[in-house]
């Protein structure tokens, strides 16, 4: 028996670990706004439960939320997560709500995993076993760490639909004209840089993780310790790369972002936040990040995809973050990079996009 299952936890620790256990589904997780649940669900109907962090209600009415979602789904199981112990709802009014989980301040993320893996098996009867690895039983088999690697790191940043493929990539091609690149693909599930150049997973190189794109220029995607909760490692992979290219040009989307941008802000690399200029992106921008734009200096914005009716570039800098290093007008080139393939003949009459690399 499979238990189906979207999250709206707002923790991707939990969220990667739950996917790690026997008999559950996790079809959509990492979900950050309210109506990104039911833009899911409008869709998908075959949703056994839904685990969610009061915290992504935007109106703090949550109450409202959860009719909302029986009225699409009214088989549909709730799992609630009171972060704040505020006593948001009454239980016992809803035969969906199976547990609510009042969070206190030293309880561990284990702690929470485990209660609700308890109750999901309590309520449908079955095994759910938990085998994620833990990785403090394999410190002793990695790497040291080598922090005096040359190579540069550039990580994109953003929320769905920003542009955040397609602009690493003509990047990436970008720099590989006369160095050494390697992109790294962090949504293990769409492969989309695959179909961006056109290679097939049987142009390898001497690296069984890594895809030969063109000379100088590699691909990382679907990496074989995506099976692995191992954090560390990524960082002793991420600096081996850096001895060995000039430029490490990091997609962090879906599953893994949460996960590993606390880790790449305390580094020195370059993060670019990618935004679109219209309502939803912004809102959602903010929504997602506003923990850390306002308190990095260090992340550079792009606004990408801008015309006429685009929301204006000094409203984005009151709204954002004042660090805003370029616009990328929207140009019909993009549908015909993504459709025939990235190269620099595709995309060389992009001027604003050149501006951008070039200081970067």
């Amino acid at each position: 028996m499979m238990i189906s299952i979207i999250t709206a936890l707002l923790n991707e620790n939990i969220n990667y670990k739950l996917r790690k256990i026997n008999n559950l589904f996790i079809k959509y997780d990492d979900i950050q706004y309210e109506d990104g649940i039911f833009e899911i669900l409008y869709s998908e109907k075959n949703i056994d439960y839904i685990i969610l962090n009061n915290k992504i209600i935007e109106n703090g009415n949550i109450e409202n939320t959860i009719k909302k979602i029986i009225k699409i789904n009214n088989n549909i199981k709730f799992i609630i997560i009171d972060e704040e112990n505020a006593n948001i709802i009454e239980k016992s009014k809803y035969k969906n709500i199976i547990e609510i989980i009042f969070l206190n301040d030293n309880e561990s993320e284990e702690i929470l995993l485990n209660k609700i893996i308890e109750i999901i098996k309590k309520e449908e009867n079955i095994n759910l076993n938990n085998i994620y690895i833990n990785t403090k039983k394999h410190k002793e088999n990695e790497e040291e760490i080598n922090d005096e690697s040359k190579g540069k790191t550039i990580i994109f940043i953003g929320v769905e639909g920003a542009g955040k493929t397609l602009i690493s990539a003509i990047m990436a091609d970008k720099l590989s004209k006369d160095k050494k690149v390697l992109l790294i693909d962090m949504n293990f599930y769409n492969n989309d840089f695959k179909l961006l150049f056109k290679i097939n997973n049987n142009t390898t190189n001497n690296n069984e993780e890594v895809l030969k794109i063109k000379k100088n220029l590699d691909l990382i995607t679907d990496m074989k310790y995506k099976i692995k909760y191992k954090k560390d490692l990524f960082n002793k992979k991420i600096n081996r790369y850096k001895n060995i290219y000039d430029f490490i040009i990091i997609d962090l989307k879906g599953n893994r972002e949460e996960l590993f941008l606390k880790q790449f802000l305390e580094k020195n690399d370059d993060l670019i936040l990618l935004i679109e200029p219209n309502l939803i992106n912004i809102k959602r921008t903010r929504n997602k990040y506003r923990k850390i734009i306002n308190k990095n200096k260090k992340i550079k914005i792009i606004i990408n995809k801008t015309n006429k009716y685009s929301i204006n570039k000094k409203i984005i800098k009151k709204l954002i973050c004042s660090n805003i290093i370029g616009e990328i007008k929207y140009n019909d080139l993009f549908e015909k990079l993504i459709n025939n393939c990235i190269n620099k003949k595709n995309y060389s009459k992009i001027k604003d996009l050149e501006k951008i690399i070039k200081e970067i």
